[in-house]
Parts: structure tokens; C-alpha cells; sequence
């Protein structure tokens, strides 16, 4: 499945979430990506580039990216 993400999409649609929310008047503090698993197994090394991606897209917006904290590495 990772292998058929353009990662400029996933990006886009991570910006266009975030925006909607501030657009609801919310004020976002944070990304979670909880459905992502850890990046401690065998060949975890795939999702690398997502979570690049949203780290990069929750640090445009000044936001917490919580996968990074904790779970990433």
C-alpha cells in the first residue's frame, strides 16, 4: 500500500484536514497518526517517509506531531 501513496497527496490532505479545523474555529495542538505502528519492527523503515510528511506538515502549522514523541523513534 505505501509503495502506491504519492507522498505530495498524503501532504495535501494532511494540510486540507488541518485547515478545515481551523476553519471550524478549532485551534489544533497537535497531529496524531495512532493507526501508524511503531517504527521498531523488522522492514519499519517503509513508513519513514510518511511520518516524515506529517511531521513536516504539523511543523508548518506549529503544531505537535505526538507519533514522534512517543512511538516514532
Amino acid at each position: 500500500m505505501l509503495t502506491q501513496l504519492d507522498m505530495e497527496e498524503v501532504r495535501a490532505e494532511y494540510r486540507a484536514q488541518i485547515e478545515r479545523v481551523i476553519k471550524a474555529g478549532i485551534i489544533p495542538t497537535h497531529v496524531e497518526t495512532h493507526m501508524l505502528p511503531p517504527l521498531t519492527f523488522p522492514n519499519a523503515e517503509k513508513y519513514r517517509e510518511l511520518t516524515d510528511v506529517v511531521e513536516s506538515v504539523a511543523a508548518e502549522y506549529g503544531l505537535i506531531y505526538t507519533y514522534r514523541l512517543g512511538m516514532g523513534h
